[in-house]
């Protein structure tokens, strides 16, 4: 995998003192979430034990042969954040010297190609701390875009002080494009299912979901009501994004091919932030 630029490869033994030159670098490691390094020796150690894979590669800058930085993914058994069986989540760092020189963006473009193409993942996450914003800007350049998650990390260095925001990427197409639907329909779905489930990232990061009854009557904003306080009101207000899925009920069935029994329905999810309705005068007009 390479550009004009950079190459991807795995790492060797032999790039030990290039590694340790830059992630001995106390601004580099903290802000991926790992510790510094303290010795070529230790350079070395961490080639032969955690990036001796075949999800772990160096970027090698092309034009001196030198190891620069680092870049892999992690599927659900290793991953940061929970992902799916078929996800993977990436995650990269360049030394310091490479900063906004767009070698993170060759990389990782480089990365998704391989992850798209050669191991069809179903999804593809990346995540950084609260912190980097630097490293989000690289992710959107690359087409992911921000889901409103925030997740704690804490067997990442500094991951019990500072959340991860989870990105998403948007590139990949669903798999059975009949099951792709327009916004008319995925609307009629809404309209018709018995409840919608409004899901959030709570106070902690953690996923908070419930079913609730809403109603819309421009299509565009949709409206619950609720107590004057209560957890649903502090999510909010910490974090408005939401995800909103509805379901049509079920009405069993026998299937047309085999005979099997199944169960036919419709869903549909929107996203979007949810805010505190204020003003009397729209309380009054739902």
């Amino acid at each position: 995998m390479k550009t004009e630029r950079i190459l991807l490869r795995y790492w060797q033994e032999s790039d030990a003192e290039a590694l340790f030159k830059y992630a001995s670098d106390p601004d580099v490691g903290p802000r991926a979430g790992w510790p510094t390094h303290k010795s070529v020796e230790e350079s070395r150690e961490i080639i032969r034990t955690f990036f001796h894979n075949d999800t772990t590669w160096a970027i090698v800058l092309k034009e001196t042969g030198e190891a620069i930085g680092c870049i892999g993914y992690y599927t659900h058994e290793t991953s940061n954040i929970p992902i799916g069986e078929n996800d993977c989540e990436v995650g990269y760092w360049v030394g310091k010297p490479y900063w906004n020189k767009g070698i993170c963006t060759e990389a990782l473009k480089l990365m998704l190609d391989y992850c798209i193409n050669e191991k069809h993942f179903e999804n593809i996450w990346a995540d950084h701390f609260t912190g980097n914003p630097a490293s989000g800007r690289v992710m959107e350049k690359c087409g992911f875009v921000d889901t409103g998650m925030l997740n704690k990390c804490s067997q990442l260095v500094g991951g019990d002080k500072d959340m991860v925001k989870v990105f998403k990427y948007k590139g990949l197409k669903m798999r059975k494009k009949s099951r792709a639907m327009d916004s008319e329909w995925a609307l009629e779905v809404m309209h018709k299912a018995p409840y919608i489930t409004v899901s959030f990232i709570d106070e902690e990061g953690k996923p908070y979901g419930l079913p609730l009854s809403l109603a819309s009557d421009d299509d565009v904003n949709w409206y619950f009501h609720g107590a004057l306080e209560g957890k649903k009101l502090e999510v909010i207000k910490t974090h408005p994004e939401v995800c909103l899925s509805a379901v049509t009920r079920c009405a069993p069935t026998v299937g047309p091919k085999d005979g099997s029994f199944t169960l036919q329905f419709k869903s549909a999810i929107a996203f979007g932030k949810a805010e505190i309705v204020t003003e009397d005068a729209e309380k009054i007009q739902l």
